[in-house]
């Protein structure tokens, strides 16, 4: 198979960003798989982002108050019935 020469500008474009910004994600999914393919690192707007929603920072200023030996840092301890 012959090498090719591809122009990455174009995944810069203006239009390409805005289209792929707010596709469906299985758009999102298809352009990132092409791009996996074919060795190309990912733009910064197709990266994956957090699973989940961001925890409010209202949420966490009331965790650290609560909590201020943890800094912030959240652990889940199991708990044992004593019963």
């Amino acid at each position: 198979m012959a090498d090719m020469n591809v122009d990455l500008d174009r995944l810069y474009h203006p239009a390409v960003v805005d289209y792929l910004s707010n596709s469906d994600r299985r758009i999102v999914a298809g352009a990132r798989r092409v791009l996996q393919v074919l060795d190309i690192p990912y733009p910064e707007y197709l990266k994956l982002k957090p699973a989940g929603r961001p925890a409010s920072p209202r949420l966490m200023e009331e965790f650290r108050k609560d909590y201020p030996q943890q800094g912030g840092d959240v652990t889940i301890k199991e708990q044992t019935d004593k019963s």
